[in-house]
């Protein structure tokens, strides 16, 4: 690795993730300086196994050019930057980093170095962010995907309905609902879902085939950014699916915690009474968390077996997460 030149090394702390940080260093004349650098988040991307995406934003001034680059504990590159943005603003923005040619994800959690680098009026600077066990896959049971349909403009223009299913990899449908394209000026729609790291099936198709020239995908945003996912072109004659990996690194390391697990937790819901089993260790503490990742209830139980009483649970989908052990979450469907 090309030896780097050094505005200024900050210590960051072990953390699940990188919150509300800042660098601080000393004014760079005509430009923003570090101190206004705000680290919100470096985390594996959630659809490519061959990047990283860190969310960053400035509070105070203009990064011009900003750029960041990720080497290991070693000095040795993992990932590199690409140029984005004209300049970083106090709205979040999403980066995105290249994983170096042949490089596997980085392990998590991870030890390195975090360059950020700007331009000045003086020149190109860099500013220095080391990294202490940040865990890469810092996900609060599920994250909000954005599933959408919208119009691309070919052939007429038509009303219509297109129903979706977003179902699991084991076969189960996470959700459900309908795009409403239902008049001239309503051409676009999107529904949010909150979905653990797994592979995943998107599929959209309509009663009727009432015209072409639509799109669906999934996308990964927030109120100031997005994160693209896989696009496909909707065929009218009986419907279309997409198939994608969210968050693939995040599986790959919990595929692995799994093989070194020797005792399993299972549910079983019958109408509104959740059972729960586990094996050689109590259950634990717990949580349960709706489709939108809000918690619904946080218990703790000092045995092999518990039944709770959802009967004051309103319909739709919900995450069973451990928060004492390394169980799996487990996910199940009030109708």
């Amino acid at each position: 690795m090309q030896a780097r030149s050094t505005f200024r090394s900050v210590q960051l702390g072990a953390v699940a993730a990188l919150v509300c940080f800042s660098t601080s260093t000393s004014p760079v004349s005509g430009q923003a300086d570090c101190d206004g650098l705000e680290i919100i988040s470096l985390r594996y991307a959630p659809f490519s196994d061959t990047t990283m995406q860190v969310m960053a934003r400035s509070t105070d001034g203009l990064f011009s050019s900003p750029v960041f680059n990720l080497f290991d504990a070693q000095g040795d590159t993992v990932a590199l930057g690409r140029w984005s943005f004209f300049g970083m603003t106090p709205a979040p923005q999403s980066h995105v980093l290249e994983l170096h040619a042949g490089q596997a994800p980085p392990a998590s959690p991870f030890t390195g170095t975090l360059e950020f680098n700007h331009v000045t009026i003086d020149g190109p600077e860099q500013c220095l962010v080391d990294l202490q066990d940040v865990d890469l896959c810092a996900i609060d049971v599920c994250d909000t995907v954005h599933v959408f349909a919208y119009r691309t403009g070919g052939g007429a223009p038509v009303t219509t309905t297109l129903d979706w299913h977003l179902d699991a990899a084991d076969g189960n449908t996470l959700a459900s609902g309908e795009f409403d394209l239902d008049s001239l000026d309503q051409q676009q729609d999107f529904d949010r879902v909150c979905a653990a790291p797994g592979a995943y099936t998107l599929q959209v198709s309509q009663d009727e085939a009432v015209g072409t020239g639509y799109a669906f995908g999934v996308t990964l945003g927030g109120q100031y950014f997005t994160v693209n996912g896989p696009i496909g072109e909707f065929d009218a004659g009986g419907g279309s699916t997409i198939d994608f990996d969210f968050y693939p690194a995040c599986v790959e390391i919990g595929q692995a915690i799994a093989e070194e697990r020797k005792s399993e937790m299972w549910i079983s819901l019958t109408g509104r009474m959740l059972v729960i089993n586990t094996e050689l260790s109590p259950i634990g503490a717990f949580q349960i968390h709706d489709g939108m990742g809000r918690t619904v209830l946080s218990r703790s139980v000092n045995s092999l077996s518990s039944e709770l009483d959802l009967h004051g649970f309103a319909s739709g989908a919900y995450f069973l997460h451990s928060t004492s052990s390394s169980w799996r979450t487990q996910r199940f469907l009030i109708l």
